[in-house]
């Protein structure tokens, strides 16, 4: 009877122990999973605010380098970009400043890599610095000029004072009457050269010759003195192999210069009053565009008259 007795309690007693080792184990498991989660938050938790800050960064920096395009000063023309080519090579500073936009482009348009912006960051304003002084040398031919006709003016003036070389016409904006039938040139501004590709039956601008299908061109051209209602201008896109850039060779044809004949890729016949401010443009595909420069060329009367440089990778 009494070992029946311890018997019992020593079963019991092995329940008891096996309960307890079940719900030790469940409590364990619990908090284990309790833990995990907790990490799993917390990592989220300071994840989310560093992808937050970097796209805040990303759209400053965005907005900061659109702004300082749309500053680009129109008046940076392609006269005053040929005299200032004989002080300092313009050609450099412009191919200087297209390499820099092409890089902070690339480098915004990759939102998977956040260890770049720091450089983009540096790369905006070295692009403000080179504009800056752009625009600096701009004005300092300008300035250069308007001294010079001072000058000569000055210098007509105490001749006829004088009664000596009474036959010199003083100097004006205008060309004198005798000279009329000569036709004034144009000059040109804001020069963009821009490539494309489709995305859903939408235009959207690369920097890639892979992805390139088109390359779209505008400019603007003025001349306060010219007369006709018509005029022309010839377009000329050197591809980096050094051949011209044609949409098909039906389209195809030379013009005169004084270096004797060249092709061209594009003609543009357009209306035209003195004084206007005219926004031409043109589009040009190929099979296969290739990496590297392209030169835009625009020509009046056979004379280049303004130029840029478009790179792609």
């Amino acid at each position: 009877m009494r070992d029946n007795k311890s018997s019992s309690l020593i079963l019991l007693s092995l329940v008891l122990l096996s309960l307890s080792l079940v719900f030790l184990c469940l409590w364990g498991y619990n908090f284990y999973n309790d833990t995990l989660k907790q990490k799993a938050n917390l990592l989220e938790n300071k994840k989310t605010p560093f992808i937050a800050t970097s796209n805040n960064i990303r759209d400053s920096l965005l907005n900061i380098y659109t702004s300082t395009i749309d500053k680009l000063d129109s008046r940076i023309n392609s006269t005053k970009i040929s005299t200032d080519s004989l002080l300092g090579n313009i050609d450099n500073k412009l191919n200087e400043i297209n390499k820099l936009k092409e890089d902070i482009v690339a480098i915004l348009k990759n939102k998977n890599n956040t260890t770049n912006l720091g450089t983009a960051s540096e790369k905006i304003e070295e692009l403000q610095l080179k504009i800056a002084q752009l625009q600096n040398r701009n004005l300092e031919v300008e300035n250069g000029n308007k001294n010079l006709k001072t000058l000569l003016q000055q210098t007509v003036a105490e001749q006829n004072s004088g009664g000596q070389n009474s036959n010199l016409m003083p100097v004006t904006d205008k060309l004198p009457a005798t000279k009329t039938n000569i036709t004034p040139v144009f000059t040109t501004a804001d020069i963009r050269l821009t490539a494309l590709t489709s995305n859903d039956e939408k235009d959207i601008e690369t920097i890639e010759a892979d992805e390139t299908e088109k390359l779209n061109g505008s400019f603007i051209v003025k001349s306060n003195n010219y007369q006709s209602k018509s005029a022309e201008i010839i377009v000329v896109v050197i591809q980096p192999n050094g051949k011209i850039l044609q949409n098909s060779v039906w389209e195809a044809g030379t013009f005169d210069t004084p270096d004797g004949k060249k092709n061209y890729s594009d003609k543009i016949h357009f209306d035209y009053t003195a004084g206007e401010l005219k926004k031409l443009q043109l589009s040009l595909s190929t099979e296969k565009f290739q990496k590297g420069n392209y030169i835009i060329q625009i020509y009046y009367n056979g004379s280049i008259i303004g130029k840029m440089v478009k790179s792609l990778s």
